[in-house]
């Protein structure tokens, strides 16, 4: 199969949202290997505002899922989830597609985003809600420890449950080393969890009352989901800074514009 020879002025490469962010920033050019997209409690992201996007509230997923969108459709992100291999040599990447067809992209400049682990992860356990008393919590911390250093309680999304019932997440942060420990194990997971929502006053359901007239509870009921693992990188701009650039009015702001004019009216 013929090669294909491209040219850009300039070219982001990486994996996670942002360098899709810079790249509808800068009107730039980019290429995602090997994707790493955020979710809705990802501890790196989820403290930023991506409203301005035209989404409802602030997911990550959804700010991921639209620069995705609005990069594809004005031709800056190149070969959209057909990425089997990259590999860059000083101004020139040459990139295997998922049918084997070889494509050779010249740049002046290119910008590496998030190309390098810091040998950290932040881990998610999540637990289904099963048995306890209804609660107004939304977040437990525990900042003298990384492991459930966090706990977030969110509306369960579970088909045929009330969403008054609240699921929860418990967030870790551990070295590479550490994964694989007993002692990180979801099983631990959920024993911190349970005492860090008993030192909380979060109750499970009630058996009864005291001489005094106090009810007795049982211990809240959780039952592990999922674990989601998700690497910690060595930024060579931060999404701090990124976020915070000024934004090229160029074709992706104008089809931005048009798409939440459409959807307001």
């Amino acid at each position: 199969m013929e090669e294909i020879s491209l040219y850009y002025d300039n070219l982001n490469i990486g994996r996670t949202l942002t360098c899709l962010l810079h790249s509808f920033k800068t009107e730039t050019a980019c290429i995602l290997t090997d994707p790493s997209p955020p979710f809705k409690f990802d501890e790196q992201v989820s403290q930023y505002d991506f409203t301005f996007l035209g989404i409802e509230d602030s997911n990550p997923q959804q700010a991921w899922d639209r620069l995705c969108f609005l990069l594809s459709m004005s031709g800056l992100l190149l070969f959209p989830n057909n990425i089997s291999n990259a590999r860059m040599n000083e101004n020139i990447v040459e990139i295997i597609t998922n049918n084997n067809q070889k494509i050779k992209i010249e740049c002046e400049n290119i910008n590496v985003f998030d190309n390098d682990e810091t040998g950290w992860y932040y881990v998610y356990d999540y637990f289904d809600w099963r048995s306890g008393s209804l609660h107004n919590q939304e977040f437990i911390n525990d900042c003298d420890d990384n492991f459930i250093k966090k706990i977030i309680f969110y509306s369960s999304e579970r088909e045929r449950v009330n969403n008054n019932v609240k699921d929860l997440v418990g967030v870790s942060y551990l070295r590479d080393d550490e994964m694989e420990n007993l002692e990180s194990s979801p099983v631990y997971s959920r024993l911190k969890m349970l005492r860090m929502m008993k030192e909380s006053g979060i109750k499970g359901r009630i058996t009864g009352y005291n001489k005094k007239g106090v009810g007795t509870y049982t211990s809240p009921v959780i039952e592990f989901n999922k674990r989601v693992v998700k690497p910690d990188f060595k930024p060579t701009i931060s999404l701090h800074d990124v976020y915070n650039m000024p934004t090229e009015q160029g074709y992706t702001w104008k089809l931005l514009e048009k798409i939440i004019q459409s959807t307001s009216i």
